[in-house]
């Protein structure tokens, strides 16, 4: 039997120098790729940015002062409170999709988002913050009180403690009964929602990156198709829609979801607090 190479035609497995070869271990190699390329064009333009901010009074400046301005406006809308690791948290998130959405723009390169274990990717860092600042901020009992509801109160502080004592055993058990079953619909709610947010980005890329795929083939299938998407400048507008627009708006959801998840996560912890 050969031995499982590092590197394929379309994969890479780093663990496979130490025999592990498992096919979970594959990282598709264009994904990578152009994700780090992303990372890198990210890079430049803060570096830009940092350059354009330090005089506000220019067009590049004016445009980056907006942009965070507008950022920050739209987080300070949905959770009141802005906390400013918060701001870079979801403004990094933000940033990082579009630009993986707006990838196709540049040639021979596609957008990492199309793939699903990108998007899940964003998914769970989205959701897992969200809790894991609900348990920081609020404390392991608030967080646990989350996922294990417990409905009745087991004793009244105006009542004799000793006349309770039956009564509360038998809400405790009842808590612990409701509690229990509870909990598995807590835990389904909160996948459901990590899996509508990684599904929903990769539905529309991947939808528009199979249209565009299409009309680039119809294209090269046929000359007076090409002809024709060139004269109009048909295939620019559909470039542009899903190469910018497209990607924006995706970004955008994503972002306002995250958001939402994390002010829905902290809010109800503070309300029970």
């Amino acid at each position: 039997m050969e031995e499982h190479a590092l590197f394929n035609a379309h994969t890479w497995n780093p663990l496979s120098y130490w025999g592990i070869e498992n096919n979970f271990f594959d990282l598709d190699l264009e994904i990578l790729t152009n994700t780090w390329i992303a990372l890198v064009i990210i890079f430049v333009a803060a570096i830009a940015a940092r350059v354009a901010i330090k005089n506000p009074w220019s067009l590049p400046g004016y445009m980056v002062l907006k942009g965070i301005r507008s950022l920050y406006s739209l987080i300070q809308q949905s959770m009141g409170v802005v906390r400013p690791y918060y701001f870079f948290f979801i403004s990094s998130l933000f940033i990082f999709i579009f630009t993986c959405n707006a990838l196709p723009l540049l040639p021979f390169l596609e957008e990492p988002t199309k793939d699903p274990n990108t998007t899940f990717a964003f998914a769970i860092i989205a959701i897992f913050f969200a809790q894991l600042e609900g348990l920081k901020t609020h404390g392991m009992v608030a967080f646990v009180q989350e996922y294990f509801k417990m409905p009745f109160t087991l004793v009244n502080k105006n009542k004799s403690l000793l006349l309770q004592l039956p009564l509360a055993a038998v809400k405790g058990i009842a808590n612990v009964i409701v509690g229990t079953l509870g909990l598995p619909l807590e835990l389904m709610s909160k996948g459901a929602n990590l899996i509508s947010l990684a599904l929903r980005l990769f539905g529309n890329i991947f939808g528009g990156a199979i249209i565009v795929g299409l009309l680039k083939q119809a294209a090269s299938g046929s000359v007076i198709i090409h002809t024709l998407l060139v004269l109009t400048g048909l295939n620019l507008v559909v470039m542009f829609f899903f190469g910018l627009f497209e990607a924006f708006i995706q970004a955008f959801v994503f972002t306002i979801l995250a958001t939402t998840y994390l002010s829905l996560a902290t809010q109800t912890h503070e309300h029970k607090a």
